[in-house]
């Protein structure tokens, strides 16, 4: 795992070369992802994990039922770590003179949720709305959204974002679990968290295409010429609409859904931590393909629930005498 400064080098390097190779709109949301990636960054301490068991036939139990590793388990959110972070995130977008630029608008959560988010007294609500966004339940983000009177896209955008460290963490620290190989996981959403891929990878030194989770960062083999959203493996499934140069990140589509996944190629996996930031750097990949009427499915591939910790069922129980 890198260290904080050295992410925060291969970033600025990163966004160096972007905006001297990419068109003004792309460079504008790759700025954009980078200040969300510093406050990421620049938070003081990571996020707190904290273990629980998961025995190897219990893996591969849920491996072979196509149930990512999180589901079911006593997951802790580190709430703290999440709350510092939103408002960091808070204080990037008030800062920010907001576009409106369709590139822009995919990525920014705009001021309504700085100020939505002064209202958010109540007690618990600082863990309900990380909890929920840790499982990518949008649909519930949205609801404490229109109680709050914001933007429910705005409060999903930046709750996600929040959780992201918590998420990476988790996967870090289970991922190693997953066995390698093609028929380790077939399935088209995380094996770790559910969350459908953010982008492909096709690493120089491995030969061989790998998806990106854009929740946790997690990367898994992808099944040759077939459509992680559906399935489809026959002859309208992931293919090229034009074509392909290994230099240039392109899209492969699939005609019966139409879904579409974007191919980078690199010398070596992006770390979890700027995945984000590279998709934004190639977001006019993306528009080529929306503009066809391609679309990346929204929600999860796989709806997450948590179970409840010991130490709160404790803490319950003890309430009750």
């Amino acid at each position: 795992m890198l260290s904080s400064d050295m992410l925060l080098r291969r970033l600025e390097a990163r966004l160096a070369h972007v905006r001297s190779m990419k068109p003004p709109g792309v460079a504008d949301a790759a700025d954009i992802q980078a200040e969300f990636t510093r406050a990421a960054l620049d938070v003081p301490r990571p996020p707190r994990v904290e273990r629980f068991p998961l025995p190897r036939e219990r893996v591969r139990e849920k491996l072979r039922a196509g149930t990512p590793l999180l589901h079911g388990e006593p997951v802790v959110v580190d709430v703290q770590h999440a709350a510092e972070l939103y408002s960091r995130l808070r204080r990037v977008v008030a800062a920010m003179h907001l576009s409106t630029s369709p590139v822009q608008s995919a990525l920014i959560a705009p001021r309504q949720v700085v100020e939505a988010a002064r209202d958010w007294d109540a007690p618990g609500d600082p863990g309900r709305l990380f909890g929920e966004a840790f499982v990518q339940h949008r649909e519930h983000l949205r609801e404490m959204a229109v109680h709050a009177a914001a933007d429910p896209d705005e409060i999903v955008a930046l709750s996600i974002l929040a959780v992201g460290p918590s998420l990476r963490a988790y996967a870090r620290a289970i991922g190693p679990l997953v066995p390698t190989g093609d028929a380790a996981w077939t399935r088209g959403y995380c094996p770790i968290c559910g969350a459908w891929p953010l982008l492909g990878e096709l690493v120089e030194s491995q030969q061989a295409r790998r998806l990106r989770c854009g929740a946790c960062g997690w990367g898994w083999a992808a099944l040759p010429n077939a459509c992680p959203y559906c399935g489809n493996a026959g002859a309208t499934a992931m293919r090229a609409p034009r074509p392909v140069d290994d230099a240039t990140p392109t899209v492969h589509v699939c005609e019966r859904c139409r879904g579409f996944l974007k191919l980078v190629t690199a010398r070596e996996p992006a770390p979890a931590e700027l995945l984000g930031f590279e998709d934004a750097a190639t977001a006019d990949v993306d528009a080529e393909a929306t503009q066809h009427g391609y679309r990346r499915p929204a929600g999860a591939g796989f709806t997450l629930e948590l179970s409840i910790p010991e130490s709160e069922w404790a803490e319950d129980l003890a309430s009750l005498d």
